[in-house]
């Protein structure tokens, strides 16, 4: 706890305790929260907007300080990038108009329909939709009593009144708010015309509760009873009538944990009118719609009691027990809701759940044990609706003597309810009152509102899976894929122009360039699923401009291709679907692991760098593909880390960005040249590490994307129906499209100029007029008519003539098939180059020569090209292949001719007309690298510290295990390939255990002379596996050698109460302390503690201020080596804490680490006089949520009377 915190909670104390107005001491609040925040010139938005929450927090305990509040905000400079929304939330909130007050005049008729008119409005609106979140918890004033101009919430008058009392601040507010809502509804009850408003707001609240789910409904949290309790005591005191609308709303509400004979308005309503007749309503009701977790039904009444001995009133009751049942189903078996019996009786399936549910009530129970005797009297556990039915069937009374009449009774009686419900469902009986609601389900509400809202688009082409909108040649283009094609519309004239088209079932996924050329390597690229294949495409050629066979397929991982197309990052998997007809011989790029990031230069053709990735982490490439960021998470208090990996070399950095925490998921946004992202409404500098602005809102957003050059962000809120315009200039919201639910990418394009924002929407690009967002001085614009034509396989714009890469075409019926490729082996066989010592054997490739017609010998030229060997870089010869027998063909070099590089094989026609094949090998002969590496710090990482280096760990979460090493290449400048292992060195038998989860970590990573190479494990309480005995090594890349390997040993942390089993210590000594020269008592926390003081060995502490007390301790040298996360708590009774509602027991509690052979002190202060404890302080050292080492009780010094 800092200085400053103790000092804001001295000055709210002084201000609470006060009757009278202290305005300097409300400005010295102020001014130590801009302290605690450090808020001054040049603050980030997202800093002043903590201060401004936690101001808010210290204000709802002084209210009557409001428009001094709102003046220092107004006079603030440095708060004006925040002050209009500011002062505009204080006022919705916290103001004297707040969304949180009812106001009414008892006498005053018009204003208790206003009030009730703003109840209804707030539910109709679903302002009050999300309870989980409080959003709005009203409080009721009755103006005929109560001041005008008040505050909503508890206020000072409750603090001063609970200072009196026993009770606290809470329990007068809560007593003078049941008063005052109660009073309303009475009021509006009284009036014929009015009550027709309370008949009505709870009508909307169950139709809004409809098969919303329990957790969900409005009145779940306590602090919104009143839309429950308060209404239907008004209504229950006005008549009886009411019972049967209490048991529908009950049916709707959270009741699950809730016990019926206890229920405050059932016991009133039992009291007011034992004689009702709608009590033949509500008993049989107890089983079914008004039951929670248990069926327990209140006794009958007396003239209820009476009533049960006629034959046909049990005839009736047992009637409205079964159509009870069929409607109580309808909010626990069933996600739909039907306005009638006829369609109920249409939906077989929940006929079906219905029968089963009569089916229960109808077999008999063996050994029917819901009772005990004792003492020669019986209890039974259960006294549901059938229960107290039957035993007034039997006389009134239970004995051993007719026990099993009683059971045999409550058996014949489910037996009739089940085969009345039979009855009902086959149309042989009516029913006791209407079996359906008749309102929407929440479900269909919903989708009745989603589609009011719906921003309807100005046109949109379907059954589209990946889009792109691009401008090529000063022309507008839409690419699009369609199931088995890429198509290519000409966005002025709505036409398709151009498509490629793919084998059915193979086109898995399409890429495209966002800024293509004529000059770009790539305008999209395609993922053949069957073959394997990655194909880059131009405009200008039908044919793929380049081909490699690799298995990209990793669906976790989206792949991403530069805006210029030219780099592409895949995501590579090292395991082959089973229904593809790919060839891992013939695999090009092969990865060792799974979740694999390979990058490809696709102007050259070359591999630039790859890089394992964690599958739930997010990662985004820059548009011109120089960088990419990754998101690893992080923590509130130092912020997001991000992992920056630069991929022409593939050397990665961390970086810690800010971020709002408590916002949106680890989904960014990355700008073209990678210097910017947006993360968590902050547009941030990644390289300075300084936000640069917020956006508005605080919704979950689920991910973000940069539109119009760079210009807007369109965010992805949670619900997926709702897409965010802001614009970055001014950080303003533009504005919001409500989509239709289903499958949304997220894909969207701007052109801000024109106004049209495109976007993909449940397998649709939808485009939509943004003109009056953007501020376009224009007419909106008019649906364009789509013109569709028959579209061939055509080229368009600048035409090119190249293929790179490795493939295999089929001309003229003879077809070369590729069977395996590399350096040819001792058995003959080809296999692909590992780098090392490679240039001793012959490169080449094997194939299969299919063939249509009835020739069966062919004659090939074979052209290779290869580094300069002997004076030139191509050589030719013939081969002879023939039909269905394998065609080997290999380079003519000796081993000592043979050379590191690219040789690139292709085979030809005779006539030189028509190329078959072409195979692409690269012979890199590594040596193995010249490096040493060194520990520069090893142990557990508390985010940037480290105490001290240990070779014992404690698996905590959120820490960091392992080594952090320095790799010295003697001064070189190249980048050095190498590979991380870090596993467990014990085997462990297999555990079923789903928080035994075995894992083992390798990546491959590029680094260069003097990096710091961080092989660290994440430590995580949940999983066991962590613990034990783990290794920890470095290798090159190439060669295998190991450069590095060592041990550290994992500890658990400590989770038993009440033994240690890792942390051991040894107490010293325990009393008051002289605090240090300097030593600020606010902190509590003494790091030094060897040379400390002991005043007095005592367990006694004077109730004054400026005390130091606790206990000194040691590790024993019984727990193993490590770095020790502790924790000190403080329990305090009689102790007058700011802000305790109960003002009795309160803990505080601060953390520090602990290592042997220091002495720690484990103590607390009373730095203030409010701080002073009256009777007991107990201080106990913590290791883990529960395990206690030591704990030490300190008592008040009482006074001596004389």
């Amino acid at each position: 706890m800092t200085d400053y915190t103790v000092k804001i909670k001295a000055c709210l104390y002084e201000l609470q305790e006060s009757p009278e107005y202290l305005p300097e001491n409300f400005k010295t609040l102020y001014q130590l929260h801009k302290c605690l925040h450090g808020i001054g010139e040049g603050s980030s938005t997202a800093d002043l907007w903590d201060f401004a929450s936690a101001m808010c927090r210290s204000y709802k305990q002084v209210k009557k300080y409001y428009d001094l509040l709102c003046e220092l905000i107004k006079q603030d400079p440095v708060l004006e990038p925040i002050c209009d929304n500011f002062l505009n939330f204080l006022e919705q909130h916290y103001g004297r108009n707040s969304i949180h007050k009812v106001e009414y005049h008892s006498q005053d008729r018009n204003s208790i329909r206003l009030a009730l008119q703003k109840l209804i409005s707030d539910v109709d609106t679903w302002k009050i939709g999300k309870a989980t979140k409080r959003e709005i918890v009203y409080t009721f004033f009755d103006l005929a009593f109560d001041e005008a101009g008040q505050f909503a919430g508890r206020n000072e008058a409750h603090y001063f009144k609970s200072r009196e009392s026993k009770y606290t601040p809470s329990y007068f507010y809560h007593q003078w708010q049941h008063e005052r809502r109660l009073g309303l509804f009475r009021c509006a009850v009284a009036d014929d015309e009015l009550r027709p408003m309370v008949e009505q707001l709870i009508k909307l609240i169950d139709e809004r509760n409809m098969n919303l789910g329990s957790e969900s409904d409005l009145r779940y949290i306590s602090d919104q009873e009143l839309l429950f309790e308060a209404p239907y005591q008004a209504l229950l005191e006005h008549s009886d009538r009411y019972i049967a609308d209490f048991v529908d709303s009950y049916s709707l509400t959270y009741r699950w944990y809730n016990h019926l004979p206890e229920n405050a308005t059932v016991s009133y309503l039992l009291e007011a009118h034992p004689q009702s007749t709608y009590l033949k309503y509500f008993y049989p009701a107890t089983g079914y719609r008004l039951s929670g977790n248990d069926k327990e039904c209140p006794p009958f009444t007396p003239w209820f009691s009476e009533q049960v001995k006629s034959p046909e009133f049990i005839e009736e009751l047992l009637l409205i027990c079964a159509t009870d049942a069929i409607r109580s189903a309808q909010v626990c078996h069933s996600s739909e809701s039907y306005s009638s019996l006829d369609e109920l009786r249409s939906d077989e399936s929940f006929v079906e759940d219905l029968l089963d549910l009569a089916e229960d009530l109808e077999e008999k129970e063996e050994g029917w044990g819901g009772y005990h005797s004792e003492d020669g009297a019986i209890h039974f556990f259960e006294e549901d609706f059938f229960h107290h039915l039957a035993v007034q069937m039997i006389g009134g009374e239970v004995n051993q003597d007719n026990l099993e009449a009683l059971c045999a009774e409550i058996y014949k009686l489910k037996v009739r309810v089940g085969k009345n419900m039979r009855g009902i469902l086959a149309g042989h009986l009516e029913p006791a009152f209407e079996p359906c609601y008749g309102y929407k389900s929440c479900r269909e509400s919903r989708d009745e509102s989603e589609r009011k809202r719906q921003t309807e688009p100005l046109f949109a082409l379907h059954n589209i899976n990946e889009f792109c909108c691009v401008t090529y040649e000063g022309n507008e283009y839409l690419l699009g894929q369609e199931d088995d094609n890429v198509y290519i519309y000409d966005l002025a004239k709505m036409t398709p122009v151009s498509f490629r088209p793919f084998e059915e079932d193979s086109l898995y996924q399409a890429i495209f360039a966002a800024r293509p050329t004529p000059e770009s390597p790539a305008h999209f690229v395609t993922f053949n699923m069957q073959k394997g294949l990655v194909e880059a495409w131009h405009f200008g050629q039908t044919a793929p401009v380049y081909t490699l066979r690799a298995n990209a397929f990793e669906r976790c991982i989206d792949s991403q291709l530069s805006d210029d197309g030219r780099v592409l990052l895949m995501g590579v998997g090292n395991e082959i679907d089973s229904d593809s007809e790919i060839n891992p011989d013939v695999l090009e790029l092969v990865v060792d692991h799974k979740n694999m990031i390979v990058v490809i230069d696709l102007e050259k053709g070359k591999e630039l760098c790859r890089f394992e990735v964690n599958e739930r982490a997010a990662l985004r490439m820059s548009g011109d593909g120089s960088v990419a960021l990754m998101c690893q998470g992080g923590s509130r208090d130092r912020g997001d880390i991000f992992t920056r990996i630069d991929l022409r070399t593939g050397v990665a950095e961390s970086l810690t960005v800010p971020s709002q925490f408590h916002l949106g998921s680890d989904e960014f946004a990355i700008n073209h040249d990678g210097s910017r992202i947006i993360y968590k409404q902050q547009l941030i500098d990644i390289d300075l590490g300084q936000v640069l602005l917020t956006l508005p809102g605080d919704e979950f957003v689920s991910r973000y994307e940069f539109v119009g050059d760079d210009k807007f962000v369109i965010a992805h809120l949670f619900s997926e129906t709702e897409k965010e315009l802001y614009e970055l200039e001014t950080a303003r919201r533009l504005g919001t499209i409500y989509c239709e639910e289903g499958p949304s990418l997220y894909q969207s394009f701007v052109d801000h100029e024109k106004g049209i924002l495109y976007s993909f929407v449940d397998y649709s690009v939808n485009f939509y007029d943004i003109g009056e967002m953007l501020g376009l001085e224009r007419d909106p614009l008019v649906a364009p008519e789509f013109q569709n034509a028959t579209v061939w396989d055509k080229p368009f714009g600048p035409k090119v003539k190249r293929r790179e890469g490795s493939f295999s075409t089929k001309e003229h019926g003879i077809e070369l098939k590729l069977v395996s490729y590399g350096c040819q082996s001792e058995g003959g066989r080809f296999v692909r180059p590992q780098g090392i010592a490679e240039s001793s054997r012959a490169l080449g490739c094997s194939f299969d020569v299919n063939c249509d017609g009835m020739g069966r010998v062919f004659g090939f030229v074979v052209k290779l090209t290869h580094p300069m060997i002997d004076g030139t870089t191509q050589t030719e010869w013939q081969v002879i292949g023939k039909r269905n027998r394998p065609l080997q063909i290999t380079d003519p070099f000796t081993a000592e001719q043979r050379v590191p590089g690219r040789y690139v094989f292709e085979v030809y026609s005779l006539d030189e007309t028509l190329l078959f094949s072409r195979q692409v090998i690269d012979l890199e002969c590594y040596k193995a690298v010249d490096c040493s590496v060194e520990a520069v710090k090893y142990g557990s990482f508390f985010g940037d510290t480290h105490v001290a280096n240990k070779k014992a760990a404690v698996n905590y979460d959120y820490c960091s295990i392992g080594y952090h090493l320095r790799v010295d290449c003697g001064g070189e400048q190249a980048v050095v390939a190498l590979k991380s292992r870090i596993y467990r060195a014990d085997e462990v038998p297999s555990n079923d255990d789903l928080l035994f989860k075995p894992f083992e970590l390798a990546r491959s990573i590029n680094v260069s002379d003097g990096s710091i190479v961080d092989l660290t494990i994440r430590g995580d309480d949940s999983n066991g596996y962590i613990e034990g005995k783990w290794v920890f090594e470095l290798a090159d890349a190439n060669s295998g050698n190991v450069l590095f390997s060592d041990t550290i040993e994992i500890y658990p942390k400590d989770k038993n109460f009440e033994e240690c089993k890792v942390l051991r210590v040894e107490m010293i000594d325990h009393g008051i302390y002289q605090p240090p020269e300097g030593f600020d008592l606010t902190q509590r926390h003494l790091a030094e503690a060897r040379e400390l003081v002991l005043l007095e060995q005592t367990s006694v502490v004077k109730p004054e201020a400026g005390i130091l007390y606790g206990f000194r301790f040691v590790i024993s040298d019984e727990s193993p080596d490590a770095v020790y996360r502790v924790t000190v708590e403080q329990w305090a009774t009689g102790q007058k804490w700011v802000c305790a509602d109960d003002g009795n027991a309160r803990y505080k509690r601060y953390h520090f680490l602990a290592q042997k052979g220091e002495t720690y002190l484990a103590s607390w202060t009373i730095a203030e006089e409010f701080e002073v404890f009256h009777d007991m302080s107990r201080i106990i050292l913590r290791h883990g949520p529960v395990a206690s080492p030591m704990l030490h009780d300190f008592h008040a010094e009482k006074e001596v009377e004389a």
